[in-house]
């Protein structure tokens, strides 16, 4: 008799997997100093506020409509960010709604959406807190701002040092070296190698980005951090990038290449290596979140680029040169030897490679 009523118990049974509704705000910013470029001051910060949401059916559906995860204009109360100073406060900035058109088609409508903003020249000393009330809920977070840092005596004298990759033994690699400033975490390196493509007199301006490496600051202020760039692996990148010289190619001028960092603050490192890909046995990770009362994070980063050369080519641009026996190897060596390379900047009269 037991064993029948569990069998109807079993089968009358429904399950609901909604929860009661709970509000959950998701909140993104990453304030920085500097726009990518790590030339240009960064004075236009964006706030992403966003929303949980559940519903009876397909989840799907509920992702391609705005006001399921889209707080209207009445829902989303007193959404700010103050500065601060110590214990004092320095000024308030009240977030403005914008709508901006630039999301890719996927799961989440598109390609329009909602972002809140605020226009400041932040202070790397002081602290900024982020504060709202979504629909009841209050909401609240904080981050320090990357400062900037300096960079070894090499990085910082472009026009009385030039990168080489080559000697009289062949390729050599090229340390690059910076130090810690009070807020970096994570440092990432890249280079970026520029060049003008000339065919049948008209001239077009080309680059590449290459990761160098990424390091994660230890020590205290100031202690020098680097990553090496090897330097076969510069010369067999681009060989591998740029096409070999055909009829229809004049000639390559190879402009100079540009150093530069992306760097996070503590909690951003923190939420970027929780979120890389599972590389051990163990596949569970905790969600990390740094927003009180939410999801998500309120974080900062920044951009930095090495001084370089004015361009004469290519105006307000600034690039790194490279010793002749580099420009040498770009034009004849065993992986660009036949991409159409010269240099404009060559320094010697009746070098093979400076450009006609």
């Amino acid at each position: 008799m037991s064993l029948l009523a569990l069998l109807a118990w079993n089968c009358s049974t429904e399950i609901d997997v909604n929860a009661p509704y709970k509000e959950i705000p998701i909140v993104y910013a990453t304030l920085s100093i500097t726009k990518p470029d790590g030339l240009t001051p960064e004075t236009t910060h964006y706030v992403k506020i966003n929303r949980a949401f559940q519903g009876e059916g397909n989840a799907l559906v509920y992702a391609a409509i705005p006001d399921s995860n889209e707080y209207s204009g009445e829902q989303l109360d007193t959404a700010r960010v103050e500065e601060w100073d110590g214990n004092n406060l320095v000024q308030v900035f009240m977030l403005r709604d914008t709508t901006v058109e630039d999301r890719l088609p996927g799961t989440f409508h598109y390609p329009d959406q909602k972002v809140y903003y605020f226009n400041a020249t932040l202070n790397q000393d002081h602290q900024y807190r982020f504060g709202a009330v979504a629909k009841g809920v209050a909401i609240s977070a904080r981050t320090e701002i990357v400062n900037d840092f300096a960079l070894s005596s090499n990085l910082s004298a472009p026009t009385s040092f030039r990168p080489n990759f080559v000697s009289s033994f062949g390729y050599q690699n090229y340390e690059l070296k910076w130090y810690k400033d009070s807020d970096g975490r994570r440092y990432e390196a890249y280079y970026t190698f520029y060049y003008i493509e000339v065919r049948g007199g008209v001239s077009d301006t080309i680059s590449f980005t290459r990761f160098l490496g990424s390091v994660v600051a230890e020590g205290n202020n100031g202690s020098e951090l680097s990553v090496v760039m090897v330097g076969e692996d510069f010369y067999r990148t681009i060989g591998e990038l740029v096409p070999e010289a055909d009829a229809g190619l004049d000639r390559r001028e190879f402009l100079g290449i540009t150093f530069h960092w992306a760097v996070a603050n503590d909690d951003f490192h923190t939420f970027l290596l929780l979120g890389a890909p599972v590389t051990g046995i163990v596949e569970d990770r905790p969600d990390f979140t740094n927003v009180t009362n939410g999801y998500g994070i309120f974080v900062s980063r920044y951009f930095e680029r090495a001084p370089g050369n004015i361009s004469t080519i290519v105006p307000s641009e600034e690039y790194r040169l490279l010793k002749d026996e580099s420009l040498d190897e770009l034009a004849f060596g065993q992986y660009t030897g036949g991409r159409g390379f010269c240099s404009p900047y060559s320094v010697s009269d009746g070098t093979p490679y400076a450009c006609p």
